[in-house]
């Protein structure tokens, strides 16, 4: 796990044994069988633009799948081929410079320390300007990309706990703007796709239109996910959940401010060696001439979905 640590995020010291011992891979040896075989399948698939991965990107896949390699294998063939039929959702690098329009309007950090349960905490939090007509949330979108790029990585977690702070943003603002089927398609990618396991979503809001909030994720979510979704009138609540340590002085907590981690994140996500690697990863696609048509149902199950995205 040395190889995956950066400034931004820490673990316990028996993180990745906890992590692979849920996924029963803790035994020497076992993971990296696992990933040879991973890593064996992608070769020879022959609609596989991009064959080779770098293992610790494989190793991450098969912690989102606790271990199952078929189940590794139908995720990958998803997000290739979600680049294939929806290559605008991957077309920007540097979460700086490409997505500026951004910056002021939602902020969204991982938070450095990790859970007692070895789950990594993601803050999302509107700012409160009030967003522009043509906002349609494809930048956040995409941002959330690069973000869960970096994710398969540097991070080694059992899964998220999301926390959205709307305290200082219109509820209406955001429900007005947000387009159900884009959200869908997006929640399907990080949870299918990335493998982005939500432990819970907790919604901080003094709002009396939360509820609004809750039934539009409660029409994207799962049913198991949504029950999941955990609403705050008051951020002291929050800590029945979520130790203050863990928490961004924003919240009452130890952690540094919202906006000081954003522009750490920011730095990060925009040095030379991530767009490098985002532009490289821009190319694990599929060429559909290619792909063994019988089997595209039966292993992907995406026959359609993808083809039915319409983003602008």
């Amino acid at each position: 796990m040395e190889t995956r640590r950066n400034q931004l995020i820490t673990f316990h010291p028996d993180t990745l044994h906890a992590v692979r011992t849920a996924c029963e891979l803790e035994t020497p040896g076992r993971m990296d069988e696992a990933i040879d075989l991973l890593q064996e399948w992608t070769l020879k698939q022959p609609h596989f633009v991009k064959k080779m991965y770098p293992r610790i990107y494989l190793e991450a896949i098969l912690i989102s799948t606790k271990g199952s390699v078929e189940i590794a294998k139908r995720r990958i063939d998803k997000m290739c081929t979600m680049r294939t039929f929806s290559p605008q959702l991957f077309d920007k690098t540097d979460a700086k410079k490409d997505l500026m329009e951004l910056h002021d309007i939602i902020k969204t950090v991982n938070l450095p320390k990790l859970t007692e349960d070895h789950y990594r905490i993601s803050l999302i939090k509107p700012t409160g300007k009030p967003m522009p007509l043509h906002y349609n949330h494809l930048d956040f979108f995409k941002f959330s990309i690069i973000l869960a790029e970096h994710i398969k990585l540097y991070d080694y977690c059992q899964g998220f706990v999301i926390v959205m702070d709307h305290r200082d943003a219109s509820i209406m603002d955001f429900a007005t703007k947000t387009n159900l089927f884009e959200l869908q398609n997006i929640i399907s990618l990080l949870t299918e796709g990335y493998g982005i396991r939500m432990k819970g979503l907790h919604i901080l809001s003094p709002s009396k239109f939360v509820d609004t909030l809750v039934a539009i994720f409660k029409q994207v979510f799962s049913a198991k996910l949504a029950s999941r979704i955990h609403v705050h009138k008051k951020v002291e609540t929050l800590y029945e959940y979520l130790p203050k340590t863990l928490l961004p002085k924003d919240l009452g907590g130890d952690e540094r401010s919202i906006s000081t981690l954003y522009d750490e994140w920011l730095q990060e996500l925009s040095t030379e060696d991530h767009i490098n690697y985002m532009r490289m990863m821009r190319e694990a696609c599929t060429d559909e001439k290619l792909r063994l048509k019988d089997h595209f149902d039966e292993n992907i199950g995406l026959s359609g979905t993808f083809r039915a995205l319409a983003f602008d």
